[in-house]
């Protein structure tokens, strides 16, 4: 357990540390296909990109976006130590889709900074451990699950990693 919190832990770090020293640039390849947001709050380009699983929702910077099995109701679940190395997809209110994305399949949960894109009824969250583009390390962690771009979640084979230790703690109790 304690091995897996200070990998958790260097992970995590590493990944400040990458955002951080990135001059707010992004080096991460063009999804073919994407969608774009408007307004003045920074927030989420929804995006669809091919990966060992299949097409996925990705982010802005084509990292794989996750379902959590546990969020019921279109209800985010996910809170502390489990929002921490799986951050919920924050938006502005003003946003739009393009190419590959059908915008009837999103709604927004919460309101102001809080507020996180949801699609069909799965709250979306990225991984920590997701490191390149079309990275789908978090598949089959924790339940979370990777999501097919018509909203449902891509409950196929684990994605291939070292192992669960090594990508995320075990996050039982409060936050699941």
């Amino acid at each position: 357990m304690r091995i897996r919190m200070l990998t958790v832990a260097t992970v995590a770090g590493a990944t400040l540390l990458a955002a951080c020293g990135s001059g707010g640039g992004s080096t991460a390849a063009s999804p073919a296909r994407h969608a774009t947001k408007t307004g003045t709050t920074p927030a989420a380009t929804i995006a669809v990109r091919s990966t060992s699983l299949g097409d996925v929702l990705v982010d802005v910077h084509g990292h794989t976006l996750y379902g959590l099995v546990n969020d019921t109701n279109g209800m985010s679940t996910c809170t502390g130590v489990c929002a921490q190395n799986w951050p919920p997809l924050h938006v502005g209110a003003t946003w739009t889709t393009g190419t590959g994305v059908d915008r009837a399949n999103f709604h927004v949960i919460g309101t102001g900074a809080s507020a996180q894109l949801a699609s069909a009824k799965w709250p979306l969250y990225t991984f920590v451990g997701d490191r390149r583009p079309g990275d789908v390390t978090g598949q089959g962690v924790e339940r979370f699950y990777a999501v097919a771009p018509g909203g449902s979640l891509i409950k196929g084979a684990a994605a291939s990693h070292p192992s669960s230790a090594t990508t995320a703690p075990a996050m039982s109790g409060s936050g699941y």
